[in-house]
């Protein structure tokens, strides 16, 4: 290396003369070895080849990345109608709940005896008039509404159990029965 050349980051001092007379030539050479993240501030060491890195990890570039581009973005999204200017008031919806308590004096309670009529039970003697008359019955209590729509399948499932029976002790099954009318 001449006197011209420099090299970056190398500082070098002039010549002097030593002690005997004779010129003496001295170079100082300085680096950076740590340098801090420019994104949380971390230090870094700094390798000696190759570009000196801004960010300690490839989270801190992105994280960068988003705040350099995110201005851009929202000055699009406000001209494209997306989103609200700054300072426009922001609109929001308050659900507020309201607890009264209201005390009464208390009133005395006068009970009253109301007679409810029993569900139909079952025939006391299992013969075919008795199942007929029940099942009328029961035909009245559902198109009343005594017997509720939820309990409708139990209902359906009795009288198919029944139909099965019938279609199979009945000499001809259901079909005799049927067209004996």
């Amino acid at each position: 290396m001449t006197g011209s050349e420099r090299m970056p980051g190398m500082d070098t001092s002039s010549e002097q003369t030593a002690a005997g007379g004779a010129p003496e030539r001295q170079a100082v050479t300085s680096r950076a070895v740590v340098r801090e993240c420019a994104w949380c501030g971390a230090a870094m060491e700094i390798r000696p080849r190759g570009q000196t890195r801004r960010y300690c990890t490839q989270g801190c570039r992105q994280r960068a990345y988003e705040v350099r581009t995110a201005e851009r973005r929202r000055q699009a999204a406000i001209e494209a109608g997306q989103a609200r200017p700054e300072g426009e008031p922001v609109r929001e919806v308050v659900e507020r709940h309201t607890v009264r308590t209201v005390v009464r004096e208390r009133i005395r309670e006068r009970r009253v005896e109301v007679e409810v009529p029993a569900p139909p039970a079952p025939p006391p003697a299992v013969t075919a008039r008795g199942v007929a008359a029940y099942l009328a019955e029961v035909e009245q209590a559902v198109l009343e509404g005594r017997i509720r729509h939820y309990d409708h399948r139990r209902v359906w499932t009795a009288i198919t159990r029944l139909s099965a029976a019938l279609g199979a002790t009945h000499p001809g099954g259901l079909d005799a029965l049927a067209r004996r009318r």
